[in-house]
């Protein structure tokens, strides 16, 4: 089957961005400390140094991250939310890839 203008073309290490996320929804990793209120912050984080656990550290790269944490917003509140789509858009995803992703994360 040939590509057309427009398929959605995601690289190698995009497609390991994606199934670092669902891994992370699997196991409720999504949320960042830097996330939480500074109550929950203060509460979460000697729980998790005690038990080992921690938040989903974000990944190196700011288009892999931005794939990642569109797939946790997706997956954990079951829509696309518009402020993760645009980061998709400002680090160079068009609108093709962007759908197959939102495909993925429900």
């Amino acid at each position: 089957m040939r590509m057309q203008p427009g398929d959605p073309i995601l690289t190698k290490t995009e497609w390991m961005a994606v199934a670092v996320a669902l891994h992370d929804v699997s196991n409720c990793g999504c949320g960042s400390a830097s996330d939480r209120t500074g109550v929950a912050r203060r509460l979460v984080a000697p729980l998790q140094r005690w038990l080992g656990a921690g938040p989903a550290l974000p990944l190196a790269d700011p288009r892999l991250e931005a794939v990642r944490r569109f797939i946790c917003a997706s997956s954990t509140s079951g829509q696309v939310l518009p402020e993760e789509t645009e980061r998709l858009e400002q680090v160079g995803f068009n609108a093709a890839q962007i759908r197959a992703l939102s495909l993925l994360a429900h």
